[in-house]
């Protein structure tokens, strides 16, 4: 219900997504009220470096860990996507920080999203919620009260599943 409640709130999208090996696989979908909404992303696998999911899932990997995601070309599918490592280590930086991950055209051209950890009771992220649609309804204005609100589902449903609350 959490993230029913919370694609009603802000009317885009919410996803839940799990790191798949070598990618991101969203596992379940709601579709936000917005007329103009993103497609199903519910079985598909995206890359780790352009998807806000991806960068979560990067940003709280150890470094073996990290290095195996990060082998190879990071392929970029926009003019905006990310494919120099250091640029990338310091995003994924920013990520750790803040608590939430957030790309802005970065897979697609028009689409921009926000995620936020699921972390299970020994604190280590099973998941994340995500929320994604039109770059003119999710951009650098919104980003910070949309990641407020994806954050908190984020929080709410690790609780649910365990993990202590602060305090």
């Amino acid at each position: 219900r959490i993230c029913e409640s919370l694609a009603e709130e802000i009317g885009e999208t919410v996803d839940i997504d799990i790191d798949d090996g070598d990618a991101v696989l969203s596992i379940d979908q709601v579709q936000g009220s917005a007329a103009m909404t993103t497609v199903s992303w519910i079985g598909r696998r995206t890359p780790f470096h352009a998807t806000s999911s991806g960068k979560v899932f990067l940003a709280f990997k150890s470094g073996e860990a990290l290095r195996t995601c990060l082998a190879g070309r990071l392929e970029r599918y926009t003019t905006n996507t990310i494919t120099d490592r250091h640029q990338l280590n310091q995003t994924l930086a920013a990520v750790r920080e803040r608590g939430y991950g957030f790309t802005l055209e970065e897979y697609e051209i028009g689409l921009a999203a926000i995620a936020a950890p699921i972390r299970d009771l020994d604190g280590h992220i099973v998941a994340t919620v995500s929320t994604s649609g039109p770059t003119f309804r999710i951009n650098p204005d919104t980003i910070p009260s949309l990641a407020e609100q994806v954050v908190g589902a984020a929080t709410e449903i690790s609780q649910r599943i365990g993990q202590p609350q602060p305090g």
